[in-house]
């Protein structure tokens, strides 16, 4: 429902939060490195972490990139993965190939450059601070040998199907085919080891937050300087996520609400 503000009302409603500013912009790639560090050395032996972008269920939504990885890489690109082996993870005999690096890794996923006309000429994807990069072309092989060979636990966030009737989904047929090829490991949610670290803020995330407050709190103001009788409640949000732009923010947190009305402080 599109609400015009025929006029001021005792009380507008504004809820909105600026996320990432871009003047700070990514942190450095030493906050990434500390924060891998510390989940390797959580996991358990022998265990492996896969992360993967989110799925864009929305086509006319901007991309958001999931939050954990992130949270772990900087990377804000579709088709971006990690796979991280555990400090602790029991090195035996077997040669290294896909998801047998030589001793404990990491390993990040994207898509190549734009440019090449072919696979063969296109330039491998780079990026500062990972002990190895590779195409996202290549994800899935590391994926299936990474649990075909992990012993323990695989830490991963995957899609379930919501119907004991109904079918698999992607993610859980080939879990279940690592399964029916003698892979035996536990599913652990990613989240089980990175929301802990997430709890306690770096200085350089703590500057990241009061810069996203100050940017949140201008378009705030900017919005109360602006409404009038006349406006649209979406014509105040789009004054507000314009100052989030403006001052270097990323992205809205969530969606900007604005509400006014003689009775309730939000139309639905």
């Amino acid at each position: 429902m599109i609400t015009k503000i025929t006029k001021l009302f005792p009380v507008i409603i504004l809820v909105a939060c600026a996320l990432m500013p871009v003047s700070l912009g990514a942190q450095s790639q030493e906050e990434y490195q500390k924060r891998r560090r510390a989940v390797r050395s959580k996991m358990e032996a022998n265990s492996v972490l896969i992360l993967r972008s989110g799925a864009q269920s929305d086509e006319g939504a901007r991309f958001r990139q999931d939050d954990d990885l992130f949270y772990l890489t900087g990377v804000a690109a579709r088709n971006t993965s990690l796979i991280l082996y555990a400090d602790s993870r029991a090195t035996g005999s077997q040669p290294a190939g896909p998801g047998r690096p030589a001793g404990p890794g990491e390993i990040l996923f994207l898509s190549p450059p734009a440019g090449g006309r072919a696979p063969a000429e296109q330039k491998p994807p780079v990026h500062p601070g990972f002990e190895a990069v590779r195409s996202s072309s290549e994800f899935q092989s590391y994926f299936d040998r990474a649990l075909l060979d992990t012993a323990s636990v695989v830490y991963l966030d995957y899609q379930r199907s919501r119907s004991l009737n109904g079918p698999l989904t992607a993610d859980e047929q080939i879990l279940k085919q690592a399964r029916d090829r003698g892979a035996a490991f536990a599913i652990k949610p990613a989240s089980s080891l990175i929301a802990p670290l997430r709890r306690i803020k770096s200085p350089a995330e703590i500057e990241l937050l009061e810069t996203a407050i100050a940017i949140t709190a201008e378009a705030q103001k900017e919005a109360m300087r602006t409404a009038r009788p006349g406006l649209y409640e979406y014509q105040l949000q789009s004054i507000i996520e314009h100052v989030f732009s403006f001052n270097g923010a990323r992205r809205p947190g969530f969606s900007t609400i604005v509400g006014s009305s003689v009775y309730i402080p939000c139309e639905q």
